[in-house]
């Protein structure tokens, strides 16, 4: 089973929301595993607030481009998107990869929900796992930065991305309710 580790950032979750993932990440997780017959790398889930997200979100660029840094507009647009989302995946510079939910957002406090969330979270995680996948997330982010512009690359990626998307969107569901049955509340 995939190493799980549920840590804080920034804000004080609410406790019920703590344990509620330190008890069913885990078992969302060996269910991602069993659809997709492999196992995840070691996910660091980070329970914290969009600015924490954004801050966490910015070390690993930091780390994974040798120093490179946000500009103030790209800090600011960064902050207001994470606003409108729950949760995202990156990669963890130690290994494996890096979950970073905003336990703040009043849906973290709704199993179902909560559940669904884990789930397309998860599933980025497995597809973090998959051949090439890390490598090219590093140089879109590069290229994001401007470090090394490849526009016909940046596509590509842009497209890998969607179909990411596109794919935890259409698994959270049906694997938030196989997850379910075994959830204890």
């Amino acid at each position: 089973m995939t190493a799980i580790t549920v840590t804080t950032h920034r804000a004080t979750p609410r406790a019920d929301v703590q344990q509620w993932v330190t008890a069913n990440a885990p078992i969302i997780a060996q269910v991602v595993e069993q659809h997709f017959g492999r196992r995840l790398e070691p996910v660091t889930i980070v329970l914290t607030d969009p600015r924490g997200r954004s801050e966490k979100y910015w070390q690993v660029v930091a780390a994974i481009t040798d120093g490179a840094t946000p500009s103030r507009w790209q800090q600011a647009l960064d902050w207001r998107e994470r606003r409108r989302s729950i949760g995202e995946v990156t990669i963890n510079p130690a290994g494996g990869t890096l979950m970073l939910l905003d336990a703040t957002d009043p849906s973290m406090r709704r199993p179902g929900l909560a559940a669904r969330t884990l789930a397309h979270e998860l599933v980025h995680a497995d597809q973090y796992g998959r051949p090439g996948v890390r490598e090219s997330r590093i140089a879109g982010i590069r290229h994001n930065l401007g470090i090394e512009t490849d526009h016909t690359r940046a596509r590509a990626i842009n497209r890998l991305v969607d179909q990411h998307e596109h794919e935890a969107y259409r698994l959270e569901k049906q694997l938030a309710r196989q997850a379910l049955g075994a959830v204890v509340r």
